[in-house]
């Protein structure tokens, strides 16, 4: 590992260490109805393709993708390089379809034997060194007709003046509604743990890279916006630049 992925990986320890507790409240762009329902209705389309099997969540955190893969029936291992993040799952679900690691994608895709049926990564390749290696490695894990299943990512679209008014303002009011609740937050330098925020991801690229022999279906590619609040997200999405993408993927 070189000495700038150590630092980002790291980094990323510190960050969800600090964030684990409050991470659900501090993160609504993640967890609000919005953002939920679009969750549920892309398990409709995994669960035509599997309606049982294995799931390798990466980067599982406070259990946004792999809760509800429990609540469908499959087995999960949830994998998380931050030892907190895993802790607060541990709180929130107990089932034996369900095996957490504490590890580095990296460093698990090296070691492990296990096929999966479908591999989720959930606001998780801007924080990896090298998102299209471990994706071509992780696509290596997939089964026969496996499913790649990516939400959550921060597009390279440039931003307009508008896009800066509607975050801000979501912005202000996210803090305001964090005041009121008496949730307190830290200050924390993202730099390294949000590596691929700052430029984003090219998506189509992306997608493009990892299906160079045509060996995949795209099932759903979508470009949108996820902001702090339900409105915000689809008044930028009605008038604004598209800041974020999600996709599945499946093997032929």
């Amino acid at each position: 590992m070189n000495s700038l992925s150590k630092k980002i990986k790291n980094k990323n320890i510190r960050v969800h260490s600090i964030e684990a507790k409050s991470y659900d409240k501090l993160h609504r762009e993640i967890f609000n109805t919005y953002e939920q329902k679009k969750i549920l209705n892309e398990l409709k389309i995994i669960y035509t393709y599997f309606k049982k099997g294995s799931v390798l969540d990466v980067g599982c955190g406070t259990g946004n993708l792999t809760i509800q893969f429990i609540q469908k029936g499959y087995y999960v291992d949830g994998l998380d390089i931050s030892k907190d993040m895993i802790n607060e799952l541990k709180q929130k679900i107990k089932s034996k379809k369900i095996h957490l690691y504490n590890q580095d994608i990296d460093e698990f895709l090296k070691i492990t034997n296990k096929k999966y049926d479908i591999i989720s990564f959930s606001s998780v390749l801007h924080h990896l060194p090298n998102y299209q290696k471990t994706l071509k490695n992780c696509i290596k894990k997939l089964t026969s007709n496996g499913i790649l299943y990516v939400i959550h990512e921060p597009l390279n679209n440039n931003e307009t003046i508008l896009d800066n008014i509607i975050e801000k303002i979501d912005y202000y009011l996210y803090r305001f509604n964090l005041y009121l609740k008496q949730i307190k937050t830290q200050k924390i330098d993202y730099s390294y743990a949000d590596i691929h925020c700052k430029n984003g991801i090219d998506a189509k690229k992306l997608i493009d890279t990892l299906n160079i022999n045509k060996n995949f279906e795209i099932l759903l590619y979508e470009e949108y916006n996820a902001r702090k609040f339900m409105f915000f997200s689809k008044l930028q999405n009605l008038i604004g630049t598209k800041k974020n993408f999600r996709f599945l993927i499946r093997k032929i």
